[in-house]
């Protein structure tokens, strides 16, 4: 039913077989008031005001909401604020409506309850906006699961029929009538081919889908002090190996590249404020808009009359995604180098003769990862930080490409630490056992009692 329909009727409805008859006065037995504290649970009525949800054709919802248990008002709001993205894009025109109905269901003034939207219309709009979630692996939201929503004669809410785009008969059929209708991508994306039923939609560079204005900037901001921070200390520790490289040697030689990889790695936030995002993480389709690169040199190729070039993108991935990676390599060098040293007595010149397998190891696991990554067109562009990357609208590359690799070479160095700690100990006892003075040892190892 429709929605005017269902206010219109509703003093019909609250008579009907369908609905919980309210108790009579007269015959009825008495029974007991409900407590202040049964009272305060009680389901009453209150005006919707979830901002978001001020221009739905009701104004009256329940609280508390029955649908999303142990959420108060201001939960919900902020609840609400993670669907904002995807009302943006006008993926469905009841896609409003129906998470309105969800976050703030209508109140019947006459008989307080819940009444959010049937079914039928929680699967229009999946069936309208989850080639969204899909482009970017996302899986449908619990909350909107379909099958919780109820069906007729239950009662329910449909919003108003859209009226339909008239289109003039065709008189001849043509190649065209008889071909398969082509899905669309919403408003504020792109479609990198709307010839190819299966091509990926990408964000619009000029609009804030994720995250808002004052946000982005606000981060931007932050990630830049972070960087410049990270370039000072960074470049005292490359030039103190500079200026005397002979008087560092493994493990302490890791700590310098290290530090060199780390400062590689913050130049692209330097790169983004001399060339602007346009430049960076932006492309443009031929008589199209911009839209943020997505798949690597699959999106730039497609552009290729783009004035945006993508070598400033391509550099700022190897800087940012490469170096550091290898910054997660040499942490584990210098923790290995150091576990030979302190625990298996390994002298500096014999970790010094396996200076070319450590280069080797650290160097050529992330040139592996990076290639892999432009050959699986896994590079994107990232709408927070104006950076080229991977992992900003590929789940499966942020885990395995980005995640995973930088875990296990923390877990692994933190393992070689402890492990090494945990036989400096054992050392330390045998030596007091035997008498020998440890005041040295102890200190060296932070460890005294």
């Amino acid at each position: 039913m429709l929605l005017s329909s269902l206010l219109r009727l509703l003093p019909l409805l609250l008579s009907s077989h369908a609905l919980p008859k309210l108790p009579q006065l007269g015959n009825a037995p008495l029974q007991r008031q409900a407590s202040i504290f049964e009272r305060v649970k009680a389901p009453v009525c209150r005006s919707v005001d979830i901002p978001l949800c001020r221009d739905i054709p009701y104004n009256r919802t329940i609280l508390p909401n029955p649908l999303i248990d142990g959420l108060d008002p201001q939960s919900l709001q902020s609840q609400t604020e993670h669907f904002k993205p995807l009302i943006r894009t006008k993926c469905s025109p009841h896609i409003l409506f129906f998470v309105c109905s969800v976050f703030a269901p209508m109140c019947p003034e006459q008989l307080p309850q819940a009444v959010t939207s049937c079914r039928s219309v929680c699967e229009e709009v999946r069936r309208d906006c989850i080639k969204i979630f899909n482009e970017f692996d996302f899986p449908w939201p619990p909350v909107l699961n379909c099958s919780r929503f109820p069906v007729p004669p239950e009662l329910c809410m449909r919003p108003e029929p859209t009226a339909p785009e008239r289109r003039p008969p065709d008189i001849l059929p043509s190649a065209n009538s008889r071909r398969a209708k082509v899905p669309e991508c919403p408003q504020d994306l792109v479609d990198l081919d709307p010839a190819d039923p299966e091509a990926k939609c990408a964000f619009r560079c000029e609009k804030s889908t994720m995250f808002r204005k004052d946000l982005k900037e606000k981060a931007r901001l932050w990630l830049m002090m972070c960087a410049f921070l990270n370039v000072c200390v960074a470049s005292f520790t490359v030039c103190s190996f500079g200026i005397d490289r002979y008087r560092f040697a493994f493990p302490e030689r890791s700590v310098c590249f290290l530090a060199f990889c780390s400062l590689l790695s913050s130049l692209p936030h330097f790169l983004r404020s001399l060339f602007g995002f346009d430049a960076i993480a932006c492309a443009q389709l031929p008589a199209g808009p911009k839209f943020l690169l997505l798949d690597g040199p699959t999106a730039a190729s497609a552009s290729a009359s783009s004035s945006v070039p993508f070598s400033l993108c391509l550099v700022s991935f190897l800087l940012h995604f490469y170096f550091s990676l290898a910054a997660s390599m040499w942490w584990l060098t210098l923790t290995f180098t150091w576990y030979l040293s302190a625990t298996r007595k390994w002298a500096e010149e014999a970790i010094g003769r396996r200076s070319v397998q450590l280069h080797l190891f650290a160097w050529t696991i992330p040139a592996l990862f990076a290639v892999f990554a432009l050959w699986t067109h896994r590079l994107d562009a990232s709408e927070l930080s104006g950076l080229c990357s991977v992992g900003n609208a590929d789940q499966n590359a942020l885990l395995w490409l980005w995640i995973v690799p930088r875990s296990v070479s923390t877990l692994l160095g933190l393992y070689l630490i402890l492990a090494g700690f945990s036989s400096m100990c054992k050392e330390r006892n045998c030596f007091r056992r035997r008498g020998t003075d440890t005041s040295k040892l102890e200190k060296f190892m932070l460890c005294q009692k």
